[in-house]
């Protein structure tokens, strides 16, 4: 039986794939040129953050977590609060004193509509009695118009001036004629003058 050496095939090698030569060929070497890249600016003291920060670009993935405010910005903007605050607080006084005053007015108008409603009563009150006293007098005239001059002329005597004035300036000239006929010379004189000076 004849042995058979076997040839011993070479072993098929196989071919790098997609992402292996992606990675030799482009991220690797981007890689290293980044941080030869970093090394450099490092050694020449070029801060890459600051630079960024000055063009106003915005590094993905490497910005700056929790970046604080200068002390100048922080202390502005501090002040402006404060600012803020008092204003706020001298807006909120204001209201308040305006809210003080419409009170006040309010109260001013309640108690000026009182004493405007006081008054309209008062002169009602005083316009009735006018009315009443009017016709009072009215009849009053009305019964000395009625009376004989002997009847008529003691009353008048008896009366102070002003009402007797009055009762004589509204009788008739037949009844006026009547009363001075039974008044004393000197009373019938004096009663003339005083109509006279009381006429118009």
């Amino acid at each position: 039986m004849n042995k058979q050496v076997r040839q011993e095939e070479p072993v098929a090698q196989k071919s790098p794939g997609k992402f292996q030569v992606f990675l030799m060929i482009f991220l690797i070497p981007a890689i290293f040129l980044a941080v030869a890249s970093l090394g450099i600016l490092t050694v020449l003291d070029i801060n890459l953050f600051d630079k960024a920060k000055e063009a106003g670009i915005s590094i993905p993935f490497i910005t700056q977590e929790g970046e604080e405010k200068t002390g100048a910005e922080k202390q502005t903007s501090d002040q402006k609060i404060v600012t803020l605050q008092t204003q706020n607080k001298e807006k909120e006084a204001e209201i308040s004193k305006l809210e003080s005053e419409i009170v006040s007015q309010q109260d001013e108008n309640e108690q000026l509509l009182t004493e405007q409603e006081r008054l309209i009563d008062e002169m009602e009150t005083l316009r009735q009695q006018q009315e009443t006293e009017s016709k009072e007098f009215d009849e009053i005239v009305s019964v000395f118009e009625e009376m004989s001059g002997k009847a008529s002329a003691p009353i008048i005597l008896e009366m102070t001036d002003s009402e007797s004035v009055k009762i004589l300036s509204q009788l008739s000239p037949d009844s006026l004629a009547k009363v001075f006929e039974k008044l004393p010379p000197v009373e019938a004189a004096r009663y003339t003058e005083l109509l006279s000076v009381s006429t118009p």
